[in-house]
């Protein structure tokens, strides 16, 4: 093999023989050598630059092989000042890859960094900027930015092109260098030439993800780029397989996405390029498939549109069904982001889905799994956390069982059907991978148990309540897990807990026995902590068995002396208490961890011992005196407030409407048990529970129980909603429609769920038929599988699901009683769902049309243009223009509904109004109904009724002085009673009835201040009620004027 042209034989040999070692000794052999070499000819002067040139770049052969060379980089820094381009080149490549960040030969290359930027030669500079990407530091960006921002208007594409990622990376290093050269920035989107526009989108991608609010004004610039690439307006160079610049066009989808996410206004100039963009991507290439699934991703991140999103679920349907794994697992990742918020779409997929779960391929396997948690509901829970714990059985992987983990006991939290099933399925998630099990999750746990879940304990025939069950199942499960050699510290602390609070339910062991099973578990563990839990049962066993056996006092006599100060502690506690039974009788009880502690804050009890002290010519307590400095330094007008604001009071307004709803002239309005109040919490929730730890020297059970807490955890902030996707078609009168009893957004007959409270709702009874239905075909394996794990997705469905009953919680007071925070179980679930929306997010229905005609629709109202025909050569690239930099004011609010709409609202509903309430050219006035009166009922109550209630009509109401809740209540007649108001998604219900007839109306109304609307449901027994009722609001919310 002979030499390569350029290179020296010595050079060449060094190259072969290191390809050719044999083994790690023979290599680092051949590198040692090489070092000697090096530090013998290094030190002399040369004044040839070539043979330094080779020096060099086998210093770095050295520094990439793991030996030091650092004696030579004075050689790469005086290299980078060589006149030859490719010297210069291999001096900045070395310093690049073997000078640290801290170095301080980095400082002596700025100013010959600058020199070059400045140079006359285009590849000088080109080096130049190239370098400095990897050499300069944060502190150096200052010395450098200055030159880079002039080479952004060089005449040269390829070093605009290079200076604009030079000012990526120094906007990465320090995000406030380009503050006061944004108009710079955006000049090079608008450059002439493509690749430094290209250039730029990485740069805007970074600066938007930390400033949306300061770019909205570029969508129209990267719409009109994009539409160009679409049209093919790019040089031939740019295409990939016939697609043009996919990979711009994905940059530009990313930006899209970001800047229209929460943002209707912008998102409605993005629609018609987003149908087009996956129109013309969808050529049955891979290449055109990315594209197609970044669409997917802007469309399910931007304000949602129907039309866009039924194509995306096409687009997704297809790479489900493909044979491809890869397309598969694109399918499912954007099945994933569409299921999030919408997951009425994942319904069609249900049998794909299922393949996809058995299939061999692990990666896919995964990712499907990642699916099934985003699509958990209370219906089908039980399957998907059953797959779950199937595949943490199997699973190996530490990261991907920790991931497994934390799904299956999310899920049991929020969707858990009882308490027995989520204690059972913690049990076993601690079985499979109790090292992975985070201690909040035993927390729960345990705060469960003891609390129990019903509100009187109802005895069955063994005289042992559901709860007593509960506890009893989990004693003996906890006492099998007992018999292995070796258990999670945490799952011990949990499993010690259990079986000193409720060792004597079990049925198996006595307590002698289990005390001697709690004394073996000591020996398995070396956690301090959990031998101090395992202590504190052994002592509330001996209380409950009257007796100490004469292990156990062996025991406690061994950890007496104890190194950890706490199991020495409650050891020598247990052996005090022991010489007085009575005493630890009553300091241990039994069943006691929910017990109110009363806290005697002015130490009664030490009166006696103060008293004889006095008479013992003790000198009394005498309190600290203030300093007069101190206060003098108080009225200083320099010294820090602390002091906190006082609690606002509501004003009266609302005091009076509060005292008007409660029916009681001038008394305080108190929320009905079990709702919270729209405008305050009650007092009534907080409960009187505290800490085990304080108690009973536990710690695993917290001191806060809040009655609206789900499986013993503080409740979760509300979610951010998904916003209902904007009609293809805009909104320019008021729509009725009204919907069948077994049918309807706001709660499914046939799945028997309401969204107020889960009440089973019984379908009304059909009209005979002629012939019966044919008998139902027995479903496959698979088909269960998928009925199972779809179940309340919508009515796609397969299978009607269950609905999951509400959890009843119990609050324990002192032992025996019972205390004022209890309330039925629809009560609870009300008080709870008040955290959520008050109805579930309605997505406008889309006329059924072809999926070909759906991408050609018309989205603002304007026709689409005809597909593009083939490439013109005369078709260039026309830059954009960009607005210049400038602070961004807010997006102008739409403008008002002219009156003329407001007529044609009054016009739509004349023949749904009385005689008496004709409509004119003015705002129509409404009318009280004379036989409607308020109905008093609170939110139970009325989800109890809102499901059961056939009939309904749904207006859209164009407003102009309606925004908040509070004009809302105002302008709702006051025949409606408020039942309830959520500020966080602007909502409120009101119920009514009919004095004649006892016909109940029932109202919901959600404000839409971005189309200044109103939405508003009219439910009753009667269609004919519905309709004059919708009427009658129609015209009072119209014509209310603040």
């Amino acid at each position: 093999m002979a030499a390569v042209p350029g290179t020296t034989r010595d050079f060449f040999e060094l190259v072969k023989a290191i390809g050719e070692s044999k083994s790690k000794q023979e290599e680092d052999r051949i590198i040692a050598d090489e070092v000697t070499y090096l530090k013998k000819v290094c030190p002399q002067p040369s004044k040839d630059k070539k043979k330094m040139k080779e020096l060099v770049v086998r210093m770095i052969y050295v520094e990439m092989l793991g030996q030091d060379a650092s004696f030579a980089y004075i050689k790469a820094v005086e290299l980078c000042a060589s006149t030859s381009i490719s010297q210069k080149r291999v001096g900045y490549l070395a310093a690049a890859l073997c000078l640290s960040p801290q170095h301080e030969f980095r400082f002596m290359l700025v100013n010959q960094i600058q020199r070059d930027m400045n140079s006359n030669n285009v590849l000088e500079i080109s080096a130049a900027l190239a370098a400095v990407n990897k050499i300069v530091t944060e502190d150096m960006v200052p010395a450098v930015i200055g030159d880079v921002l002039k080479l952004l208007r060089h005449e040269m594409e390829a070093v605009r092109k290079k200076a604009v990622g030079a000012m990526h990376r120094f906007y990465q290093m320090d995000k406030t260098c380009l503050q006061d050269h944004i108009g710079k920035i955006r000049a090079a989107l608008c450059d002439k030439d493509p690749c430094v526009m290209c250039a730029t989108l990485p740069l805007f991608q970074a600066m938007i993800q930390d400033d949306v609010s300061a770019f909205k004004d570029l969508v129209p610039s990267f719409v009109s780029i994009l539409k160009q690439i679409t049209d093919h307006r790019l040089p031939k160079d740019y295409d990939y397989h016939r697609i043009p610049s996919p990979w711009i066009q994905m940059n530009l989808l990313r930006l899209l996405a970001l800047l229209g996410k929460n943002d209707q206004a912008s998102s409605e100039g993005m629609y018609e390029v987003l149908v087009d963009v996956m129109k013309r991507a969808d050529t049955g290439i891979n290449i055109g498939y990315a594209i197609v699934y970044e669409v997917v991703k802007t469309v399910t991140t931007i304000y949602p549109n129907a039309v866009l999103l039924d194509a995306a679920a096409t687009s997704i349907s297809r790479f489900i069904r493909s044979d491809s794994h890869n397309l598969k697992y694109i399918g499912i990742k954007g099945l994933a982001s569409i299921v999030k918020d919408y997951p009425k779409y994942a319904a069609d997929h249900q049998m794909a889905v299922i393949d996809c779960l058995e299939d061999r391929d692990e990666t896919l396997k995964r990712k499907t799994l990642d699916l099934l948690f985003r699509m958990t509901n209370a219906v089908n829970v039980e399957f998907i956390v059953e797959k779950l714990l199937s595949f943490l059985a199997t699973a190996t992987d530490d990261h991907f069982r920790t991931d497994l983990v934390g799904q299956i006991t999310q899920c049991a939290e929020r969707f858990a059907p009882s308490n027995a099933w989520y204690v059972q399925t913690i049990i076993r998630v601690f079985e499979l991978a109790g090292d992975k099990v985070k201690s909040s999750v035993a927390q729960t746990l345990t705060q469960l148990i003891a609390e129990g879940s019903e509100i009187e304990a109802e005895e069955d025939g063994e005289g042992l309540s559901s709860d007593d069950e509960l506890r009893t199942e989990a004693v003996e499960n906890f006492l099998d897990l007992m018999v292995r050699p070796k258990l999670p510290e945490i799952l011990a602390q949990a499993v010690a807990w259990v079986l000193g609070e409720y060792g004597f339910l079990s049925t198996s062991c006595s307590l002698e026995q289990i005390m001697d099973k709690l004394c073996q578990l000591t020996l398995q563990c070396n956690d301090p902590l959990t031998r101090a839990h395992v202590v504190t049962a052994i002592s509330k066993l001996v209380a409950q068995n009257g007796g100490c056996p004469a292990k156990v006092l062996a025991f406690m006599d061994r950890y007496s002396r104890s190194v950890n100060l706490d199991v020495q502690q409650r050891c020598l506690e247990f052996k005090a208490l022991l010489k007085h039974p009575n005493t630890l009788v009553e300091v241990l009880p039994v069943d006691a961890s929910c017990e109110d502690i009363e806290i005697d804050e002015g130490l009664s009890f030490l009166q006696g011992y103060v008293q004889s002290a006095l008479n013992l010519g003790a000198k009394p307590y005498t309190p600290p005196q203030h300093d007069d400095d101190e206060d003098a330094d108080e009225g200083h007008s320099a010294k820090l407030k602390i002091t906190p604001y006082a609690v606002p009071t509501l004003p009266a307004a609302q005091t009076n409407n509060m005292v008007a709803m409660a029916g009681l002239p001038g008394a305080a309005f108190v929320a009905p048990a079990g709702v919270n109040n729209a405008l305050g919490a009650s007092p009534l929730v907080a409960l009187g529970a505290q800490s085990i730890a304080t108690s009973q020297g536990n710690n695993l059970i917290g001191a806060a129980k809040g009655a609206n807490a789900v499986w013993g955890r503080k409740p979760e902030p509300a979610p951010v909603l998904a916003p209902t996707p904007a009609s293809p078609m805009p909104v320019q009168q008021a729509s009725s429609v009204l919907n069948s009893p077994a049918a309807g957004p706001y709660g499914s007959a046939a799945h028997g769920s309401s969204p107020y409270g889960n009440h089973t709702v019984a379908p009304s009874a059909a009209p005979a038929q002629p012939q019966g239905p044919p008998a139902p075909r027995e479903l496959s394996e698979k088909e269960k599988q998928a009925a199972a794990l779809f179940g309340g997705l919508g009515a796609g469905a397969a299978g009607a699901g269950r609905a999951a009953k509400p959890v009843q919680r119990r609050t324990v007071g002192p032992r025996g009683s019972v205390t004022a925070a209890q309330e039925p179980a629809v009560q609870n679930a009300a008080a709870a769902h008040t955290q959520d929306d008050l109805l579930a997010p309605h997505v406008e229905s889309v006329p059924a049309v072809p999926v070909s005609s759906l991408l050609e629709m018309d989205l603002l109202d304007a026709h689409l243009p005809a597909p593009a025909p083939a490439p013109v050569p005369a078709a260039v690239y026309t830059p954009v223009a960009v607005p210049p930099a400038m602070p961004v004011a807010p997006a102008p609010a739409p403008a008002p509904a002219p009156m003329s709409a407001m007529n044609n609202i009054s016009s739509a509903f004349a023949d749904l109004l009385e005689p008496n309430q004709a409509t004119s050219s003015a705002p129509p006035v409404a009318e009280p109904t004379a036989n409607v009166k308020p109905l008093v009922i609170v939110t139970a109550e009325f989800g109890k009724r809102w499901g059961s209630t056939p009939f309904d009509v749904k207006l859209s109401i164009p407003v102009m002085n309606l925004s908040t809740l509070e004009q809302l209540r105002r302008a709702v007649p006051a025949t409606y009673h408020h039942v309830e108001s959520i500020p966080a998604s602007l909502e409120a219900i009101f119920a009514a009835t009919m004095t004649s007839t006892g016909s109940i109306i029932l109202l919901h109304v959600k404000l839409q201040p971005g189309r200044r609307a109103v939405d508003i449901v009219v439910k009753s027994n009667a269609k004919e009620i519905c309709e004059r009722e919708g009427a009658f609001l129609a015209a009072a919310l119209t014509s209310f004027q603040g």
